[in-house]
């Protein structure tokens, strides 16, 4: 695996996994980080260490120098990467916040599959009726009204750059 990279495990039956490497994708211009979901072969390409329990309880990040750093210090050094959420990531290596920052951070991720519309990745295989039907109505809908949130920059982001991109392309086929 690359040397020079930040690799990302994650867990891709997570929304909030998700987004958060939707988000990683949008800010990393450079391709500083590989993102990679659980698998326990790829694990062992990344790094010897990872183990795959540990990584579904929560975000694992190896860095280029090796060095493996979990939960809200692995979110805390990917926000470091880049400009726009400096800091953030500045502000969770500070003492007394990174211990707020990591206990916020391991309420979430323990509870992350509750958080969810989808409970635990269920949206594939459930109908939305049904959850819909069995779920509070508050919590559906301010889980789903919070995931639309969280997307729809990102969705409004990647469709204007494939925009631009189609247009960057056209303009360069007719000038050859």
């Amino acid at each position: 695996m690359g040397s020079s990279s930040y690799h990302v495990i994650y867990d891709e039956q997570c929304e909030i996994c998700q987004a958060g490497v939707s988000w990683l994708k949008t800010l990393d211009r450079r391709k500083r980080t590989v993102t990679h979901p659980i698998d326990p072969e790829t694990l062992s390409r990344v790094h010897k260490d990872l183990e795959v329990d540990a990584c579904l309880r929560e975000l694992h990040v190896v860095r280029p120098d090796g060095r493996i750093i979990a939960g809200w210090d692995a979110v805390a050094t990917l926000a470091r990467l880049f400009p726009p959420t400096w800091m953030i990531g500045a502000a969770g290596a500070v003492p007394g916040l990174r211990a707020v920052f990591r206990l916020l951070y391991g309420f979430v991720a323990r509870n992350r599959y509750a958080f969810s519309k989808c409970r635990g990745g269920a949206c594939h295989v459930e109908r939305p009726a049904a959850t819909k039907k069995r779920a509070r109505f508050g919590v559906f809908w301010s889980c789903y009204t919070v995931g639309m949130l969280l997307r729809l920059p990102l969705s409004t982001w990647v469709a204007a750059r494939d925009a631009v991109s189609r247009v960057v392309r056209y303009v360069h086929t007719f000038r050859r």
